[in-house]
């Protein structure tokens, strides 16, 4: 599991760091953490939300310009914004407090910002859905991948996508393959 019992070095990381667990009934929660920016998330058994966030990661990785995806809560719903800037993804993390499709993104408060190369991002959440996996494999959480089942598709396409690019340097993060 990724997912840290505090934040430790994550605090000062220069590199996107996710995590994503799922707990009893499904509910989940993510946190994200960059250059001391970070954010805790949840969402509702009801959305398929680490589904959602790989297919919107896959989208910008096929050349979309922006992508987004809505993590159900209740009441409301985290929305997760991302836009291409060159090499770079600019995500943004929204809570709305109404779950309606009409609430507009500014009707809501930003919860969390950061710039990243679209290289980080694909890791990062490849990274936190492989750990998924590995947990669900060992414990009765595979109940809470039922009705969606798990995205491999999704999470093998982005891993195949990570292996033709060749790893960044640290000092060149805000540049990335396209």
């Amino acid at each position: 599991m990724v997912r840290p019992t505090h934040w430790g070095d994550w605090a000062s990381s220069q590199r996107l760091q996710f995590w994503f667990d799922v707990g009893p009934g499904g509910w989940a929660t993510a946190g994200i953490s960059l250059r001391g920016l970070r954010a805790v998330v949840s969402a509702s058994h009801v959305t398929d939300a680490l589904g959602d966030l790989l297919r919107a990661v896959s989208d910008l990785c096929a050349g979309a310009e922006e992508a987004r995806c809505a993590w159900a809560e209740d009441p409301g719903e985290f929305r997760w914004l991302l836009r291409r800037a060159g090499g770079a993804v600019l995500v943004r993390i929204v809570h709305v407090t109404t779950y309606a499709p009409e609430a507009r993104d500014d009707d809501g408060h930003t919860v969390w910002e950061g710039s990243v190369p679209l290289q980080d991002l694909v890791r990062a959440v490849v990274d936190a859905s492989q750990s998924v996996l590995e947990d669900v494999a060992s414990d009765s959480s595979a109940a809470a991948w039922q009705a969606y089942g798990f995205p491999h598709g999704t999470v093998a396409e982005l891993e195949s996508r990570l292996a033709s690019w060749p790893e960044l340097p640290v000092d060149d993060r805000t540049q990335s393959p396209t």
